[in-house]
């Protein structure tokens, strides 16, 4: 069996439809608590801070779920299986989520930065996962227009949400077009993982 079938083991496509739905719920609790965070600013309760950071942490965790969730996709929905360079770029975003899963439990735990600069991956994975779906937008043409424009609207968001951590008002717009965009997603991913028989052809 070719080692990419083990994608579509029924295992694997029960653990991806369960992480679709807690990153889903995910987003849910990062609008919520960026909403919280303003909120108690706005009232000059401090308490907002750590609405913030949870917020943040949130995102960070979100960011290296979502990274294996479009690596699944992109081999299993796309057509022809998508783009070789794409792969490979999802792929190194695993990697960064790994790392960055890490830094983010240690900061939380600790409060200090594992690595310098390690807040830069929350912007370089969003990055990649955006670059390969603009690269695999024709490997989606099967898929309703709808879809094909909140997929890169979804990933955008992230990215833009990753950026303005520090402003949080802008912050909060962008997560609202994040969870907006990203929670039906998840919804439909759920959905349509478990229900796949077979993997498209490489041609």
């Amino acid at each position: 069996m070719n080692e990419i079938e083990y994608f579509i083991f029924i295992p694997v496509k029960r653990f991806i439809a369960t992480l679709a739905c807690v990153c889903r719920y995910m987003l849910l609790m990062i609008l919520i608590t960026a909403i919280l965070e303003i909120l108690l600013l706005l009232s000059g309760l401090t308490a907002g801070l750590y609405f913030g950071l949870a917020s943040d942490f949130l995102l960070s965790i979100t960011i290296a779920i979502l990274s294996l969730l479009t690596l699944w996709s992109h081999d299993v929905l796309l057509a022809r299986r998508g783009n070789a360079i794409s792969r490979f770029m999802c792929t190194f975003a695993i990697i960064l989520s790994v790392i960055l899963s890490v830094c983010s439990i240690y900061t939380i735990c600790t409060h200090s930065l594992l690595l310098p600069k390690q807040d830069e991956l929350n912007v370089i994975i969003p990055t990649i996962l955006l670059v390969s779906a603009l690269f695999n937008m024709p490997n989606m043409a099967a898929a309703p227009l709808k879809l094909r424009i909140m997929v890169p609207v979804f990933l955008l968001g992230v990215l833009l949400t990753a950026i303005t951590t520090v402003v949080p008002i802008f912050c909060l717009l962008f997560k609202i077009v994040m969870a907006c965009t990203g929670m039906p997603l998840l919804a439909k991913l759920q959905h349509v993982a478990p229900l796949i028989v077979s993997l498209p052809p490489r041609d």
